[in-house]
């Protein structure tokens, strides 16, 4: 199924429950047996329609296009490198420790 999936239109990779579960960080319980990304033109999701056109700035989420995400930290004193944050638990894994 996965190779199938992976010729689709649109998508841009298809995981194992076990290969999404290691490379994002997720509980394998809560993943189904495949897990599949759009490229940066796809949205999956239900429509009242084939085709639905969308604004050119439009936004969706979870795609790997969007997994870098900029973050800025202004004024805050002793805060790591750079280097430190890797994913978002690094944020706020820091956040509360200097609390």
């Amino acid at each position: 199924m996965a190779a199938v999936i992976g010729k689709l239109r649109g998508v841009q990779e298809v995981l194992t429950r076990q290969e999404a579960a290691r490379r994002f960080r997720l509980m394998s319980s809560r993943i189904g047996e495949l897990v599949t990304l759009g490229d940066r033109d796809t949205v999956f999701g239900g429509l009242d329609s084939e085709v639905e056109a969308l604004a050119p700035d439009y936004r969706s989420h979870g795609g790997l296009s969007e997994a870098e995400v900029p973050l800025v930290v202004y004024n805050a004193e002793q805060a790591p490198a750079a280097g430190f944050y890797k994913s978002n638990v690094d944020l706020t894994r820091w956040w509360f420790a200097s609390a």
